[in-house]
């Protein structure tokens, strides 16, 4: 059973959800004082929030700065009365959220996107929440990881990168988070995958470091010499069809650079003015 805790002016969104909770076995209880909510969660860590996003944003700032600072392991979703607001994905992190809905969803994909953002949020640690620049910490899992590169190429659709030069670069960004998890943390749950993103008004960087022991850019071949014998090369060894991550990358951004053990990279696309 889910245990959700509302944060809402009235008791409209509680009400929906009361509605639903036999179905969907819910566990709840509402509050229009964050400061109380923080306290049902050190208590017992292991609930989600729902916050009114409208609610939310009339209070203080002391008390939305004191609040954004607490840990939530299981989740924020902030939801929305008004159904032409828009939240963009930066902008949840910077609340403190890993998402946020309309209320005018249908119940079944609200409930998908609790169970979504409840796994997301333990695998995912947002360690920073600074404008345009935003630290995550993941879990060597290829579903998340997948997540994540779709987050980072939605940002990329707030930038000035021309579309066909943000789709390369997320292209690019996918493969290197692919090659940090195979090569790198070969699938070793225990070991972690840290990724950066940081925008500037000319730039973007991508920062990607895996826990492996890394490796030096002149011991890796290059798979467009002999695509033939690369893909046969990764057929024998039970790896997945590929082996063009960095040579690709290298065509796909404008600047990369790697630490002198091989297993930090550095990602620098350029924004046209």
């Amino acid at each position: 059973m889910i245990k959700l805790i509302l944060i809402e002016s009235e008791n409209n969104i509680t009400s929906y959800f009361h509605y639903h909770r036999a179905k969907f076995s819910y566990q709840i209880r509402s509050t229009s004082n964050p400061q109380e909510a923080v306290e049902w969660i050190e208590k017992d860590p292991q609930q989600m929030l729902l916050i009114e996003l409208e609610y939310f944003y009339t209070l203080s700032n002391q008390v939305t700065e004191g609040f954004i600072n607490q840990r939530v392991p299981i989740g924020i979703l902030f939801l929305s009365k008004d159904p032409s607001s828009f939240l963009d994905p930066l902008e949840v992190l910077n609340l403190g959220g890993h998402g946020w809905a309309h209320l005018a969803l249908p119940f079944y994909e609200m409930d998908l996107a609790i169970n979504r953002i409840q796994k997301e949020a333990q695998l995912l640690k947002t360690e920073k929440r600074v404008v345009n620049w935003i630290d995550f910490n993941l879990a060597s899992d290829q579903s998340i990881l997948g997540s994540v590169n779709k987050f980072i190429n939605y940002l990329l659709c707030y930038t000035l990168i021309e579309n066909r030069g943000a789709e390369k670069f997320g292209f690019a960004i996918n493969e290197l988070l692919l090659n940090a998890l195979e090569h790198g943390n070969e699938y070793n749950e225990k070991k972690r995958i840290k990724v950066s993103y940081v925008g500037f008004s000319d730039k973007i960087i991508i920062k990607i470091e895996d826990e492996g022991s890394g490796f030096l850019a002149k011991d890796v071949f290059d798979p467009l010499k002999d695509p033939l014998k690369v893909a046969l090369q990764r057929k024998n060894e039970g790896k997945r069809p590929g082996g063009y991550g960095i040579a690709i990358t290298r065509q796909y951004v404008d600047q990369m650079e790697r630490n002198d053990k091989g297993n930090v990279l550095l990602l620098t696309k350029n924004i046209s003015g």
